[in-house]
Order: structure tokens, then sequence, then C-alpha cells
């Protein structure tokens, strides 16, 4: 039986524990003089890193110990502390021992603390872990966590060199109420044909200011309508007072034989970015999905957004990555416990141009 509890202070406090594990590549820091961007570069083969922990450190402002046990072993432990001063939830050591790691223990202790902090009235938890610790990065991630800062030199002169960068997460709490006061009358809908007009300038406003875009993304979307892979049902907008202010859309793909879900295009507005709207698009597109009885979706995007929706490295799940892309951004999300397994070479609709 899976259980998490707490444990005594007194027992666990200035108790060292040394981890070690393996990472395929690290995020590099680009830095410019009023700008700054983390770039994905593999490893030449993968590295072990070990680091060393000590517990209830005098730092720590009250510090909360618990314990994860499956069948009364400790598999994990979980420290958390409040930072009186502003109001965060600092979670100071996530640790799953190695032989119970990729069960799902790091992200139990992680909503466990998140729930912990809300009790205490904590508007955000925050964590901290280094550039190339990629394990850890895409459970936090998956977990709702986005890159809040770093620091190039917190451990030492040479993190750079070493691509050891300190990397500061954190993960807004009581987001969803947050959103529902901000916009309760915001509206998730299908898309109807006297949409179309509105939803063009939408997607065409949208990717104006994306990283990423090359600008026909609303032309995509008009040709995806008129072909064979086009799915009504998940076509979808988020309205507001009568505004469309975001739109999604799903449709038919392949991955061998199997059918599959594409998303793409993903647009908000800019002014409602980063407020939730785009979660939502993609949640709600998720259930109808599932209802419709779709089991997988694919998507190129950005590789620490779309983790927090359920989606991970397509070719850790056996898809094979088309070619051009870049294998972090190309992701699969599993819709449905009886999904099953994937395996092959991905067949996009021709209008995509893949």
């Amino acid at each position: 039986m899976f259980e998490i509890r707490p444990l005594n202070i007194e027992d666990y406090k200035g108790k060292k524990y040394l981890f070690r594990y393996e990472t395929p590549g690290y995020y590099d820091m680009i830095t410019g003089e009023l700008s700054w961007k983390l770039v994905y570069r593999d490893f030449e083969k993968p590295k072990e890193k070990s680091f060393e922990d000590e517990l209830a450190g005098d730092w720590l402002e009250k510090p909360f110990l618990y314990g994860a046990f499956q069948d009364e072993i400790l598999i994990g432990i979980g420290e958390g502390s409040m930072e009186s001063w502003n109001r965060r939830f600092r979670i100071s050591n996530l640790l799953v021992f190695e032989e119970y790691r990729h069960q799902n223990t790091g992200s139990r202790l992680l909503a466990f603390l998140c729930k912990k902090a809300e009790s205490l009235g904590a508007r955000m938890a925050v964590l901290e872990t280094q550039s190339c610790n990629i394990p850890a990065l895409r459970c936090y991630w998956k977990n709702g966590f986005e890159i809040i800062g770093f620091d190039m030199y917190s451990y030492s002169n040479k993190d750079v060199s070493r691509q050891e960068v300190r990397l500061e997460l954190g993960k807004i709490l009581n987001l969803d109420s947050r959103h529902a006061e901000e916009g309760e009358d915001i509206r998730i809908r299908q898309e109807r044909p006297e949409d179309y007009p509105e939803v063009f300038a939408l997607i065409k406003e949208a990717f104006s200011t994306a990283e990423h875009a090359d600008g026909t993304e609303q032309e995509l979307t008009e040709d995806l309508r008129k072909s064979r892979s086009f799915v009504p049902e998940l076509s979808l907008v988020a309205e507001r007072e009568g505004e469309l202010i975001g739109h999604i859309l799903f449709t038919r793909a392949k991955v061998g034989d199997r059918t599959v879900l594409a998303l793409a295009p993903l647009s908000v507005k800019p002014a409602y970015q980063r407020k939730g709207v785009g979660t939502a698009l993609i949640k709600e597109g998720h259930r109808i999905a599932r209802e419709l009885g779709y089991a997988w979706s694919l998507v190129l995007g950005s590789e620490t957004y779309y983790p927090r929706m359920g989606y991970q490295r397509a070719d850790e799940v056996g898809i094979t990555v088309p070619e051009g892309f870049p294998a972090e951004n190309f992701m699969a999300a599993k819709l449905r416990e009886d999904a099953g397994e994937l395996s092959g070479a991905v067949t996009y609709p021709e209008e995509f141009g893949v």
C-alpha cells in the first residue's frame, strides 16, 4: 500500500543522502544584453550525475518533512517550508530512492506538498534544479511548474561549463480558482461556420508574436477543415463576453496503422495568454477526444508547456520522430487508460506538408 505521512524532523535533521541520476542532455544557457533562452542539447552519450542533499537544514524556516512509503518501506522524501516574507512555499528536497523511480512517486510527493502549501496560505510553490537534470525537469513540467528564474553561478564559477546552471521553477497555487475569478464567463464550445472569419483573425494575431511560426497557421486551419481528417467536435473556441479569445484544433493522423490525433494549432489572443485559456482548451479537447474514443494525441510544441498537459517525448513511447522535427519538441499524450502502446512512423494529413 502506498502512503505519504509525516517524518519526525529530529530523526532526519542533518541526515545526508547521495543521489545519482542519468541524463541524456542539458539546457544550454544563451544570454544576451537584455535577453536569455535555454537551448536543449544532447550529450554524446547519457551522463551519470550525482548530488548530496542534507535534510532539515538550518536555513529552512520551520521545515515540514514527509515520507512516501510502499508497504511500510520508505521509498521517497519530500521537504518544504514557508517563506513567510513573500508567502511562497519552497520545496527544498524531493528525493525518490533509485530502485523506486518511474512509479509516479515524485509526482505524488509534489502534489502532496503543493496541497500542504495551499493549506498554509502560500500563493506559490517554488523549487530549484540544475539545467542538466532532465529527468527532474520533465517531472516538474509535467506537474505544472515553469521556469521563473536562473542563477549562472549559484554553486560555483564553473556552473555554465559544467552544464549545471541553477534553474528556479514555480507553480502558482489555486490556479483554477484564480482563473475563475478573472474570467468566470469564459466558455469553451465547438466552433461554428459563422466563427470562421473571426477564428482566422484570432489565429493570425496569436501567432504574430510567437517565437516559432511560419505565418500560415490560419490558412492551415482553413485547409484542415476541408480535409477528411477534420473532426468537427474537436475544433473548439474559447469565448468571453461574445469575443473569441482562443481556438484549438485536433485532426486525425496515423501512427503505423493506428488512428491518433494531431493537436495543431493552439491559438490564444496575446491579451489572454498565460491566463489558463490554452490549458482549458487542451483539457476540454482531451475530454471530448476520450468520449469519441481517441486514445492518443500528438503535438509539436514547447517542451516546457505541453508536459503539464500529460505529453511526453514521442520517441520514448515508440513513435518515430519525423525528419526535421526536434525530438524534445515532438510529444505524445495518452488520453485513455486502455490506450495500448504505439509504434512506428507518423502520417500527418497532407495539408500539413510533412
